[in-house]
């Protein structure tokens, strides 16, 4: 077997927060869930970032001068199987790929295909695919655990909703995954996540054609679900600028709630509608080809 492994940026900082001297996060990863995939290969997600939360929880209580193991963001795993072998590939076929290092300052979605899968085979053809079950569910393996705030004298409690989104195509001729990883609240994450599944989803035979559609229809979807999304938002941006055309731009928050309590509530309102984003990483695996 070889495992697509995506994780979102939780996952990397809560090994990095927990154990500093980790050089890489994405095989303590990778060396966690093949033990936990051992028994069953579905849940070992979950239970792969069950063991994590408990680590870094272990690691706050542990070390009390430190605060880098204060909080912990949502996590996010899905790990995909593909039951197949790798064909060496000929110069023709050889793709140019950047070696993976690890991320010093990051936002949002780190993507690894762990010490299982090295990123070499990016690009590489696989042979056809052994025999498929009718479920799907054999093939994915995927968990999340949500943000929590530790508390040393008082129960530890999440920040907010989890605002890590994701999906997961399994066809015949199609595999897709992506993992949407929402900031500063969940609609963007949400938006995105519906977006490119639809997209994809719409006309799977173009995903098909040829290498080079592949990579044109993925930057399209991104770029598309981008414009989208500040498209439904324009109209909020635009009332915004609108009431804050009608406070004296230096007058102190204080005073412009006394004197502009409704337009400053409106202002609060459309700021939790606009605010947000995310970012996501997108696999396909199409024609035998990731």
């Amino acid at each position: 077997f070889l495992y697509l492994m995506v994780m979102s940026d939780g996952v990397y900082k809560s090994i990095e927060a927990a154990e500093p001297t980790t050089t890489n996060a994405s095989s303590v990863v990778a060396k966690w869930f093949h033990a936990c995939a051992q028994d069953d290969f579905t849940s070992a997600s979950q239970r792969t970032l069950n063991d994590l939360a408990r680590f870094h929880e272990k690691a706050f209580y542990e070390n009390q001068s430190s605060t880098s193991c204060c909080k912990r963001d949502d996590m996010t795993l899905l790990v995909y199987k593909f039951q197949m072998k790798a064909h060496a590939p000929d110069d023709r076929q050889q793709r140019s790929v950047s070696k993976m290092t690890k991320p010093r300052t990051s936002q949002g979605i780190k993507e690894t295909v762990g010490e299982m899968v090295n990123k070499s085979f990016l690009g590489r053809l696989f042979s056809s695919p052994t025999m498929r079950t009718a479920s799907s569910c054999s093939y994915i393996s995927e968990g999340t655990v949500e943000n929590v705030r530790y508390h040393r004298d008082a129960a530890s409690v999440p920040d907010h909703k989890n605002e890590d989104t994701y999906f997961v195509i399994d066809e015949e001729r199609l595999q897709a995954c992506a993992l949407c990883d929402g900031h500063d609240g969940a609609s963007a994450a949400t938006f995105a996540v519906e977006a490119i599944k639809h997209y994809i989803n719409s006309d799977p035979e173009r995903w098909l054609q040829n290498d080079d559609c592949v990579e044109t229809k993925l930057k399209e979807c991104i770029m598309l679900t981008d414009d989208n999304f500040f498209e439904q938002r324009r109209k909020y941006i635009e009332e915004k600028r609108h009431i804050e055309a009608q406070i004296p731009h230096d007058m102190k928050s204080y005073e412009a709630s006394q004197q502009y309590p409704r337009e400053v509530a409106r202002l609060q309102e459309l700021e939790s509608l606009i605010s947000g984003g995310c970012t996501a990483v997108v696999a396909v695996v199409c024609g035998n080809k990731l």
